[in-house]
């Protein structure tokens, strides 16, 4: 007779993590084990790709910006022959991080304590007052700072992995770089700017992975965002139709990564919306019909395991604790637009993300009374299988489902899965 499995027992056995999710179910102490974080930190985003930045938000050399993978602050920097280089926020005498602002620009790195002075790819210039050196007590190369093993970029979009070892990036995004490309094509020009004048950050008391299934939930827009569909249909009546489009999907692209269509509109809304002369542009990057596809489609993609494309902004998500996360959201612009398609982005962007926006706020509501409700913790599963019975496969072995079923979701977890079953 089979002894039925005590998963309480599973979460104190760190060999045994990946045996926490199903495709089913994921047990609730994978959002509230501080050890499980631990180990996810360690597992994921210590060894895969993590997004660190867009190049547009260091143009210029001796431009930096100080950001995470995971707990280890690294700086993303542009160097004067405007290589985009990735090194540890870490000064390499006694410790301290070498640029405490988010951005800024300096033609060296020069540490506040003793005076050690890097250079932006964080090669190692002089130490402070260095006559307190005897000659060959410093060795410039093992004491410069820390490159993080590997730095790659696609459309813009910066990664990097604390591993030497493993897939390369273009292995990684896979079939999401299909949909990035999509992301970025929107522009006239083929390249996109994020806004650090637009950008927002807020936390949530709750599990990073919560925000991450948040990204492409399409089963709660008509329960937790009713006042903004209301008062959208009171705009447009027919606006619901285009939410609700039989033809669109939610599609786990593989890796972990995943993608829902939020909307359709048909080519004479396109036309609305967009003036001629912009919807021309765009068709002579991606033809006619490319350009339909893309601007009359609104899509959430999800690029495991920290950021979200949304139609008008980068989301990018820090695990800060096992309860509690960091959310960073920057407005994106697409370059060569004209401004009024710009500023129909950023408005739009305001009335449903920002801080005082129909959306937004509501989803950060749900994240935190979701964690609240995991202190029941008698209560042990947390459930994924909406569709999955009806979920389909196609030549690219895609799994296929509605935007309001939970294929997106199962997407996160068979890649989560493969990771914390690795040993770190």
């Amino acid at each position: 007779m089979n002894t039925p499995t005590d998963f309480n027992l599973l979460a104190s056995q760190p060999d045994r993590y990946h045996e926490l999710s199903s495709p089913e179910k994921n047990h609730l102490s994978i959002y509230i084990k501080p050890e499980i974080l631990d180990a996810e930190l360690k597992r994921i985003f210590y060894t895969t790709w993590v997004y660190v930045g867009h190049d547009s938000e260091i143009p210029n050399p001796g431009d930096y910006k100080s950001t995470y993978i995971g707990n280890v602050p690294v700086l993303m920097t542009r160097d004067q022959q405007g290589k985009v280089n990735v090194v540890i926020n870490r000064c390499m005498h006694r410790g301290l991080t070498m640029a405490p602002e988010e951005y800024g620009n300096c033609r060296y790195f020069v540490c506040p304590y003793h005076g050690w002075t890097y250079e932006a790819d964080g090669t190692l210039v002089e130490t402070g007052a260095p006559e307190g050196y005897s000659e060959g007590e410093i060795d410039k190369v093992a004491l410069s700072m820390v490159k993080v093993p590997r730095v790659d970029s696609y459309r813009g979009f910066v990664f990097a992995s604390l591993s030497a070892q493993g897939r390369s990036l273009d292995e990684h995004l896979g079939r999401a770089k299909l949909h990035m490309d999509n992301y970025v094509d929107r522009s006239p020009l083929g390249t996109i700017t994020a806004s650090k004048s637009g950008l927002y950050k807020y936390t949530y008391d709750g599990n990073w992975k919560i925000q991450l299934e948040g990204s492409v939930e399409g089963y709660h827009v008509a329960f937790t965002h009713q006042t903004f569909l209301q008062i959208a249909m009171k705009k447009n009546p027919d606006i619901i139709k285009h939410f609700k489009n039989p033809d669109m999907r939610g599609i786990d692209l593989g890796n972990g990564h995943n993608i829902i269509e939020v909307m359709r509109l048909p080519p004479e809304l396109v036309r609305q919306m967009y003036p001629e002369g912009f919807r021309q542009q765009v068709a002579e990057r991606v033809g006619e019909a490319g350009m339909y596809d893309i601007l009359g489609t609104t899509k959430n993609l999800v690029i495991f395991p920290n950021v979200a494309l949304l139609e008008h902004q980068i989301r990018v998500i820090r695990p800060l604790a096992v309860d509690k996360t960091l959310v960073e959201t920057h407005h994106t612009l697409l370059d060569g637009a004209p401004d009024s398609v710009n500023q129909q982005r950023i408005r739009a962007h305001e009335k449903f993300y920002g801080p005082a926006g129909f959306g937004g706020p509501d989803d950060i509501e749900m994240f935190n009374r979701m964690q609240e409700g995991y202190k029941a913790e008698m209560i042990e599963w947390v459930y994924f299988n909406r569709g999955l019975s009806i979920e389909t496969t196609n030549a690219d072995g895609e799994r296929i489902g509605k935007p309001d079923h939970e294929t997106v979701q199962r997407a996160t977890y068979y890649e989560w899965r493969k990771l914390m079953a690795a040993q770190s």
